[in-house]
């Protein structure tokens, strides 16, 4: 069996990621970066500060459970909508919140 040839790009073509460019790792001779994890599902950029001591907790529970911080803070959220759900203080049916400005809870 031979091997299938390859031919060089033309200029100006693109050369994709494989490319050994100037300052690239290929051109240093080390394997590619990992590409990280699966993509998973849509997300939105969401930016809070927390006191110390939530921090803290936050980091305990990821040390214990080797979850990430994400994962935490998602969790703790979606128990305490349930919560709030259950107590009445959330509507059962999301549709039914009130809209931008309005408290849900009291």
């Amino acid at each position: 069996m031979t091997e299938p040839s390859v031919t060089p790009p033309a200029d100006g073509e693109d050369q994709g990621d494989d490319a050994a460019r100037p300052g690239s790792r290929a051109s240093f001779g080390l394997p590619p970066r990992r590409r990280g994890r699966p993509s998973g599902p849509d997300r939105v950029a969401l930016h809070v500060r927390v006191t110390l001591d939530v921090d803290a907790l936050v980091t305990e529970i990821v040390d214990h459970t080797g979850a990430g911080p994400q994962e935490v803070v998602e969790e703790a959220v979606r128990r305490y909508a349930a919560a709030l759900r259950r107590s009445g203080k959330l509507p059962k049916d999301p549709a039914d919140a009130p809209g931008p400005g309005r408290s849900v809870i009291g």
